[in-house]
Formats: C-alpha cells, sequence, structure tokens
C-alpha cells in the first residue's frame, strides 16, 4: 500500500514538472514553440530523473540539470526546465545525509555547462553568445544549489526532530526500567520479610502443635485435632513458599516460558541495580534496630514451643557491634527456624563467641528421630549468605555428626574498599530441599524492618523516598544529550545560513553581471549615424560588414517595426552607445549576399 501511495506521488510528480514543457509545445507564451519531438525528450528525461528521485537522488539533480543546460544551450530558453531542476535539487537535499557528493556534482555540472552551452550556441548562431554562457553558470547555482542547500537544511532539521524522539524514548525506557527496578526491590524486601517472620513464626507454631500430636497424656481426639491443626499450619507455610517464591524469583509454578524469560530478564536488572547500591544497602540492614528481638529472646520464645534449645555465650549479644548484631539476630533466627522445619524435637545449640575484630555464631541440630515435615525453599539461606558476603564474612553451612551445622563469621567493620568479589558464600551442603547455592537470578533482599510487637499481617512498611542514583541518571543522560542535540541545531542554523547567503550572492551576482552586460552590450553594439548614412541598398554584405559593430543590440523588437522584405534575415544594431535611455535602432536586412533594406527604428 505504501509503495502504490509513493508511485502515485511520483506520478503525480512528473505530470506537474512536465507541464511547463508541454506548454512550450502548445503555445509560444513561456518560449519560441518547442517542437514535439523536443517535447517529449524533455518529458522523458523528467520520467527518468523521478523515476530516479528515492533510490539515487543525486543522479536525478544531475540529469535534470543536464536537461536545463540543454535547453539553454539548443534553444536560449532558460524557462521551461528550471522548475524540474529546482525540485529536484531540493529533494536531493532533503534525501542526502552527506553535503560533499552534492556539491561537487553541483560544481561539475556548473564546470561542464559554462564549457559545453557557449560552444553549443556558437556552433547553432556563429557568433558567442555570453548571455547564455551567463545563464548556465548563474542558473546551476539559483537553481541547483539554493534549492538544494533549503532541501539539506529540512534534512537536517528531521534529523534533529528524531533524534529528539529518540531522546524521549530512551529516557521514557529508562524510567521504566527504574521503576521496574523499584518495583523489584520492593518485591524482594517482602519476599524477605514474609520469609524471616512469617516462616519463623509458623515454624514455632507448628512444633507447638506437634508437641501436642505426640503427647501422650492427651485423647486420641485431641491428639488427631492437634495433627489437623498442624496439617493446617504445613499447607500455610506452603502457600507461604510459594508466594515468596513467586516475589523473589518473578514467576509462580505453571506460569509457562516466556513468564520464566520475564522473570529471568527482571531478576538480571535487580542484580545490576543493586550492584552499585550494595555497600549503601548494606549500611541500612547491618543498623541493629533496638525493637527487635535479641538473640536470648529468640531462644527463649523457641524454647517456649517446645524446642529442646540451648544458648552459650549468651552474655556476648551486648558485646557485639550494631552493624555485626543484626546480621548474627538473623543467623540465629534462620538456624532456628531450619531446625524447627528439618530437624523437630531434635536438641538446637546456639553460640556465640567475641573475637577481637569479629563474632562466630553458630547453631547446630543433632539428627532428628522424627521426619521433618516442614516446607523447605532454601530461600533464607541464600539471603543470608548474600548479607553475610556483603559485610566481608563468611558462611558455612552442612552436615554435622549426623545432624546440621550452620556457622557465621563476621567482621565487626565492613572493609573499607566493599564486600569481597566473587559469588555470594552458598551452604555447601544443606538441609534436604535446600539449594546449596546461590542462584544468580535471585535479588539481593532489601531490608523492611517491623517491630516484633506489630503483627505481619496489618504491619506497615515505611515509604522509601525517591532513590538519589535514579536523578543523577537522568541528569547524566541530560548531560550526554545535550551536545548532540546542540550541534545538531547548529547544523540546522549553518546550513540554513548557507543557503540564505548562496540565495543573495547569486542575486547579487545576477545584478551585477545584468548591469555589466547592459553597458557592454550597449557599447559594443553603436552603429556610427554617418556610417548607416553611407549604406546604400545593393551592396555586398561582406563590404557591409566592415563598416559594422561587432554585436546586434537586439534579436527582435518590443514594438512594432516595418515588415521584413520576404527571404530576408535583419540585424538590429543600436544608434548611441546610452544603456539605459530610450533605445532607437537601425535594421539592416540581407537576402543573396547583398543589404536589400535599411531602416531606422525610433523607439
Amino acid at each position: 500500500m505504501r509503495r502504490k501511495a509513493a508511485y502515485l506521488k511520483d506520478v503525480l510528480l512528473w505530470a506537474v514538472l512536465g507541464l511547463p514543457a508541454l506548454w512550450a509545445g502548445l503555445t509560444r507564451i513561456l518560449a519560441d514553440r518547442y517542437t514535439w519531438p523536443e517535447v517529449i525528450a524533455g518529458l522523458a528525461a523528467i520520467g527518468v530523473a523521478v523515476a530516479f528521485a528515492r533510490p539515487r537522488p543525486l543522479g536525478a539533480m544531475l540529469v535534470t540539470a543536464a536537461l536545463w543546460a540543454g535547453s539553454v544551450a539548443v534553444r536560449g530558453d532558460p524557462t521551461v526546465f528550471f522548475p524540474a531542476l529546482a525540485v529536484m535539487s531540493y529533494q536531493a537535499g532533503v534525501r542526502m545525509s552527506r553535503a560533499r557528493p552534492a556539491l561537487l556534482g553541483l560544481s561539475g555540472a556548473a564546470v561542464v555547462a559554462a564549457a559545453v552551452v557557449p560552444l553549443v550556441r556558437w556552433l547553432l548562431s556563429a557568433q558567442w553568445d555570453l548571455g547564455a554562457w551567463f545563464f548556465a553558470v548563474t542558473g546551476i547555482a539559483l537553481f541547483g544549489l539554493v534549492p538544494w542547500l533549503a532541501g539539506h537544511a529540512r534534512h537536517q532539521s528531521l534529523a534533529l526532530t528524531r533524534a529528539g524522539w529518540e531522546r524521549a524514548g530512551r529516557l521514557e525506557r529508562e524510567h521504566r526500567m527504574l521503576a521496574e527496578q523499584a518495583r523489584l526491590r520492593e518485591r524482594a524486601a517482602i519476599a524477605r520479610e514474609m520469609h524471616d517472620l512469617l516462616g519463623h513464626d509458623l515454624s514455632l507454631v507448628a512444633l507447638r502443635i506437634g508437641a501436642l500430636e505426640v503427647d501422650a497424656g492427651l485423647p486420641e481426639s485431641r491428639r488427631r485435632a492437634a495433627g489437623e491443626a498442624r496439617e493446617a499450619v504445613t499447607a500455610a507455610a506452603e502457600r507461604l513458599r510459594d508466594i515468596v517464591a513467586v516475589l523473589r524469583d518473578g514467576d509462580g509454578p505453571g506460569l509457562g516460558p516466556e513468564r520464566e524469560n520475564t522473570a529471568r530478564e527482571d531478576a538480571a536488572r535487580e542484580d545490576a541495580a543493586h550492584e552499585d547500591t550494595a555497600h549503601e544497602d548494606t549500611a541500612h540492614e547491618d543498623t541493629a534496630d533496638p525493637s527487635e528481638e535479641s538473640v536470648g529472646e529468640l531462644v527463649r520464645r523457641a524454647a517456649a514451643a517446645g524446642m529442646p534449645v540451648t544458648l552459650h555465650g549468651a552474655q556476648e549479644d551486648a558485646r557485639i557491634p550494631a552493624p555485626a548484631l543484626a546480621t548474627v539476630r538473623r543467623v540465629v533466627r534462620e538456624g532456628l527456624t531450619n531446625a524447627a522445619k528439618h530437624a523437630p524435637g531434635a536438641p538446637v545449640t546456639v553460640r556465640l563467641a567475641h573475637a577481637p575484630g569479629e563474632t562466630v555464631v553458630g547453631v547446630a541440630n543433632a539428627a532428628s528421630r522424627l521426619q521433618g515435615r516442614g516446607v523447605t525453599g532454601g530461600h533464607g539461606l541464600r539471603a543470608l549468605a548474600e548479607r553475610v558476603r556483603r559485610q566481608g564474612g563468611s558462611l558455612e553451612s552442612g552436615p554435622a555428626d549426623g545432624g546440621f551445622a550452620l556457622t557465621v563469621r563476621l567482621p565487626h567493620t565492613v572493609p573499607p574498599n566493599g564486600p569481597p568479589n566473587g559469588p555470594p558464600n552458598g551452604p555447601p551442603n544443606g538441609h534436604p530441599g535446600i539449594p546449596t547455592s546461590v542462584s544468580p537470578g535471585i535479588p539481593s533482599p532489601v531490608p523492611l524492618r517491623v517491630p516484633p510487637s506489630v503483627p505481619p499481617r496489618t504491619a506497615s512498611r515505611p515509604v522509601e523516598p525517591e532513590r538519589k542514583p535514579d536523578l543523577e541518571l537522568d541528569l547524566e543522560l541530560e548531560l550526554e544529550l545535550e551536545p548532540a542535540l546542540a550541534l545538531a541545531r547548529r547544523r540546522v542554523r549553518r546550513t540554513r545560513l548557507a543557503a540564505a547567503l548562496v540565495c543573495v550572492a547569486a542575486a547579487a551576482g545576477v545584478a551585477a553581471f545584468v548591469l555589466g552586460f547592459t553597458v557592454y552590450e550597449a557599447a559594443t553594439s553603436v552603429l556610427p549615424p554617418a556610417e548607416f548614412a553611407k549604406l546604400r541598398a545593393g551592396q555586398a554584405e561582406a563590404e557591409v560588414a566592415a563598416v559594422l559593430p561587432a554585436r546586434t543590440r537586439i534579436d527582435d523588437p518590443s514594438w512594432p517595426e516595418p515588415p521584413i522584405p520576404p527571404g530576408a534575415r535583419c540585424r538590429y544594431y543600436s544608434t548611441n552607445p546610452e544603456p539605459f535611455g530610450d533605445l532607437t535602432l537601425y535594421r539592416l536586412c540581407f537576402a543573396g549576399g547583398r543589404l536589400i533594406a535599411k531602416t531606422f527604428l525610433p523607439s
């Protein structure tokens, strides 16, 4: 459809540009009537130019320049084909991105026209025609160079507009990406809080109900009810696991490969966003919140739920610096949660050790005689390993003495150069069902602190202020694009100024040439009255030519004159050298090689 529209436009353009040639073949208004072979040749040349205008704009411009110069050389007429030259030159300027080929092409066309047009005129009329040479040179500038410069200014203006739209599109894409990153950060924060708070509480609830289920002092109906309650809590934990998986990984089960690819891309963008802000996030995460449960309180609450847990080094809790204390609490909470899920009823030991420059925390459980019926997901150990890595620490986890041990070493201060590079420390051998490596697609957790006194279902999270790096990114984009836009604007202004200057210079050159040529023509076409009086009808043309000036004044007067004798050809000479006064002429008519009539023509 678009190609058909382009064809229709080209046909319409050919018809419009061919109208002057068709008109010249029917009337004498524009110039001496053209012969039909000349009209057909002109229409064919215009058709070739229009066909080349889209794929070869420079070739189309040169074809019309040759057509226009040919009409000046053969017919001495600059009026019929100059619209085609102007239009093709303008279109070439719009469609060409480089200026040098067009300028070289027009310069070459002007040089060739300046050499060929006067030669052709001399061969046809046996005299040099400076007027044809003038039209050949100035016509290329006026009808070729000026329209091309105007079209090139239009080309640069369109390029500037496209650059502006591309800039807007780029900024919009950047804003969408930043919004997506913010969404991923919020999603990761929600997932972490649900895992850390609800997962821990549900594990303790299941532990309490499991103790009732195996209590021999309760009736069978009560133990069966306790089992049903434990299964309900386990099902709730399963649903929580699915929700955490959706929030962390960006996908849930059964959503298809397309959604999975989108999730991977989201996670990759989230990782890239957190790479630049890891130190800042770590500083916020590792500030101990006084409202959080201490290590002793975590252990006491787990013991109250029925877990056989022992704490060694409780006094060390008060000596741990604030940056490491928050992570220590998370390690203890994660270890107790995993023990309740995977080794119910097994003794658990929590150890705190304070050494110069670092704190060592360990959570170990013995082998369980009961089958672990908790929910497995591995998100807690992955997030914990990433958190420890950011603080410059190390995490070790795996089977130990038939059970499972989790040991973390934390420096009291983060290294000046930030956490070490490389993959985060993942648990080498975890509980059954827990992945033993940290997936690169898992986004880094972002802190979201909820006081323990507030129920998780109703807790409100503070709204994070607008991130400064996003604003700085917008500013950087502005600074990157501004020089390019300024350069494009300068180019457009320079092209427009060049077009105006060329037009003014061409007009000034035309005026100066016309003025000078008029003076020159008036001075070199004067037949003195005394010489005119000596001429007699019947004199040989060669004898008369000896006293005639080098040039004729005009070719044909614009006012009525006496009839020209049949078969004669007449020449018109000025009676005085005044270029701007009343024009009076002497007419000399020749036939058969002799002067047959002489006439004075007043203005």
